[in-house]
């Protein structure tokens, strides 16, 4: 099959990486998945190799070749800007001169990019992202891309699992200095991760290279039980994402309703962080529409390339 018939939309994450092959009617033919491809952790070679694997595992499971995708739309962390995107498209086409066929063209984009099309199908909308960073992506009405936030861990990534989980090594701290009562957050790190004296928090942190989102879900357990550390934790994360919502919507020219969709493991989260959002986006924007995305971000990549294709003709 050599007729440029199919398309292939990739989620590339922190922890997986999901290849979706579809026909031009967006009709799902294979699914697969590899391990990490974060362009942020992970590098250009490492992201290449992975997204490879994962789109010739898609192919493999069919009778569709390579050769017969009209188009791969990689979406993952890291790619949001064009060098980034340059990088990380040359080393793709340098893994794919070893495969026997190959797709005939490639499109790298931000994982923003393709969960805004997952969510609002290519309309105008905002996504608020917030799984290990966080930022506020969204298309205008008149169709350009604006943001804010998504500045990284080490600037700020408000309301987002890392810095959730910083804000806990600092409840964390401040314990073992004596400037706070040890409280049900503090007994639930020292559990989890043995940090109870500064030596072992300052190893931990500054030469294991501990990543504090691992212990955001003890934030959440915690707040959930009444700690008032804890609490104070969510509830500050919860505001500080609404700020970065309402400075970024200064950009917009929304005049009616803000359709608004979470992505991201802390906004979908199974705790009370969800509904706090969703509280205060309510009192802060009180014309927003909050929404489920209308698809996965793997779902979105295929819509996406469905769309390149149709602009191309």
């Amino acid at each position: 099959m050599n007729d440029n018939k199919y398309v292939i939309g990739v989620d590339g994450g922190g922890t997986s990486t999901v290849a979706r092959l579809a026909d031009l009617q967006g009709n799902v033919i294979s699914v697969a998945k590899a391990g990490p491809s974060n362009l942020s952790t992970s590098g250009p070679e490492k992201c290449a190799e992975t997204l490879t694997g994962a789109i010739t595992d898609a192919s493999s499971q069919t009778s569709v070749s390579l050769d017969s995708v009209r188009i791969v739309v990689y979406g993952t962390a890291g790619a949001g800007r064009k060098a980034d995107q340059d990088r990380l498209h040359n080393a793709i086409l340098l893994q794919w001169d070893t495969l026997p066929g190959k797709p005939a063209s490639l499109c790298v984009v931000s994982d923003a990019d393709i969960a805004l099309e997952a969510a609002h199908g290519g309309e105008p909308g905002i996504i608020i992202i917030a799984g290990t960073g966080s930022i506020m992506y969204g298309r205008d009405t008149d169709g350009t891309i604006k943001r804010s936030g998504g500045w990284g861990p080490v600037i700020g990534d408000p309301g987002s699992g890392n810095a959730i989980g910083l804000q806990a090594l600092r409840v964390a701290a401040k314990t073992i200095d004596g400037c706070i009562k040890p409280g049900l957050l503090m007994q639930l790190i020292a559990e989890h991760t043995g940090i109870t004296s500064q030596e072992v928090l300052i190893n931990k942190v500054y030469k294991e290279k501990f990543p504090p989102s691992e212990i955001t879900p003890l934030v959440f357990q915690a707040a959930a039980k009444g700690d008032q550390s804890a609490l104070d934790i969510v509830n500050q994360s919860a505001k500080e994402l609404i700020d970065m919502l309402t400075c970024g919507l200064k950009k917009f020219s929304f005049t009616d309703v803000v359709p608004i969709s979470y992505v991201g493991g802390v906004l979908h989260s199974d705790t009370m962080y969800p509904d706090i959002v969703s509280k205060m986006i309510r009192e802060e924007v009180p014309n927003a529409d909050i929404r489920e995305p209308k698809f996965k971000p793997e779902e979105g990549a295929v819509a996406m390339a469905l769309r390149l294709i149709q602009e191309d003709k």
